[in-house]
């Protein structure tokens, strides 16, 4: 090593060690007193300073980097990046290096340090748990706002948790595939982050004024934050099943097309007045439903042992569970699985009443009644898109007139039956089967 080397090689060890003191000091609050952590609230004079004073030290050792050898010149490049990850003091630099947790139960604004990751949502309604998603906008050149601002529809939306049917569903699976509890709770958590994401937009495209007791996101956010909220939602699911692995990306590509395609063919038949076939119905039924349960089981078979196909139960699964939402939805609103519980206080139980019929929906009663004398009163109510209580009463009476909702019930019953009949062939399930009890609460 020639003398200039040598000088160099002491040059760059001093310029390292300058800035590995002067951010332990800025750590520790001693740069800027009362202000610990990563987070300081300095003035514009204080940031203007420290650049000014950083700069030469920084043009020195991009120098001496760029002189030494390979190995040497990473560490050099490591330390400068890590002294701009301590020394930056702009608040769009730290909300782009920090994660910020939008959590439904308490409002939080908790914030851990990363160096890989800056947004988090938490996909349950606690924080601190395995359900956070992360790496939103690492490259974000100018990110001006928190996550909590961009996702406000979103955590708005899980200010009510509901009944968790999906999830208690999705989780009875396990009992045959034996997933592990951590890869178990990611996979559920982001399914039913998926779930709730799209809920903002079907609001929208239902035109909902209510959800799960509260006004619907799009009422409170409007509609165009409330969409992009959902984008925003759906591109963070699938960058955590990118994580999963090729094989996981695909499944989820596959059963999410059928989820939104199920979803178009429903508005379609509504907005049209085109009134489905039965058998229709329910294939449209499984691919809108069915494909979202049959979504977090694949997931969940990836990583278990377990070779029997389980896709063929998450589908009916999902047919059951969305025609005894339509009977629900008409009769018995407290059995929905969105309906408030009585921890939810800041929910009216009070503020929908038979929202299907002022969605102008083609139910399974609805499509029944199309071959009773009551069709054409029944028709006209659902074209209306009424509000009015008293009116959707009166349809709801003409449904029980036209043998509808015994027809309605008398198929639930047959549902349930298949999907125990379907449970004890795969060798017995008592998880399933206290779910499957706990969906019969339509009967009550």
């Amino acid at each position: 090593m020639n003398s200039f080397d040598t000088i160099q090689d002491h040059t760059t060890k001093n310029v390292i060690g300058y800035f590995i003191l002067r951010n332990k000091k800025l750590k520790e609050g001693i740069l800027f007193p009362g202000v610990t952590g990563s987070v300081h609230a300095s003035t514009a004079r204080e940031r203007q300073t420290t650049a000014r004073q950083d700069r030469p030290r920084l043009q020195l050792l991009a120098a001496c980097a760029r002189r030494q050898a390979p190995a040497h010149r990473r560490h050099c490049q490591h330390a400068a990046q890590r002294h701009l990850a301590v020394s930056s003091v702009s608040r769009s630099y730290w909300l782009r290096t920090r994660i910020y947790c939008a959590c439904a139960a308490n409002n939080c604004a908790s914030r851990s340090p990363s160096s890989s990751t800056t947004g988090c949502v938490c996909a349950t309604t606690s924080c601190g748990t395995s359900s956070t998603l992360s790496t939103c906008c690492t490259t974000a050149p100018c990110c001006k706002f928190s996550f909590q601002e961009l996702l406000a529809p979103y955590t708005h939306l899980l200010r009510v948790s509901g009944k968790q049917l999906r999830v208690k569903i999705a989780l009875a699976f396990n009992y045959w595939l034996r997933v592990r509890d951590d890869k178990l709770r990611h996979i559920v958590d982001t399914v039913n982050m998926l779930h709730n994401g799209t809920l903002l937009v079907d609001d929208i495209q239902d035109n909902s004024r209510v959800r799960r007791g509260l006004p619907s996101a799009h009422c409170v956010f409007g509609v165009p934050l409330t969409v992009n909220t959902s984008f925003h939602v759906t591109f963070l699911v699938l960058q955590r099943v990118l994580e999963m692995g090729p094989k996981a990306t695909e499944i989820f590509t596959n059963d999410f097309l059928e989820v939104v395609r199920g979803q178009g063919i429903d508005i379609y038949w509504r907005d049209n007045y085109i009134c489905p076939t039965e058998e229709e119905y329910k294939d449209m039924l499984k691919q809108k439903t069915g494909h979202m349960f049959s979504l977090a089981v694949r997931l969940c078979q990836q990583f278990s042992q377990y070779e029997h196909d389980l896709s063929k139960l998450a589908l009916h699964m999902g047919l059951y569970f969305q025609i005894r939402d339509d009977y629900c939805n008409l009769t018995q609103q407290e059995a929905l699985e969105e309906w408030p519980g009585s921890e939810d206080k800041q929910a009216r139980k009070d503020a929908s009443f038979c929202e299907d019929i002022t969605e102008g929906k083609f139910s399974l009663p609805v499509i029944h009644a199309m071959n009773s004398p009551e069709k054409g009163e029944i028709l006209n109510i659902l074209r209306q898109r009424t509000h009015d209580v008293e009116l959707k009463k009166y349809c709801v009476s003409l449904l029980e007139k036209a043998g509808s909702l015994t027809y309605t019930r008398d198929m639930l019953v047959d549902l349930d039956r298949t999907a125990r009949a379907e449970v004890a062939r795969l060798g017995g399930n008592p998880d399933m089967e206290a779910v499957l009890d706990e969906l019969m609460s339509w009967k009550q």
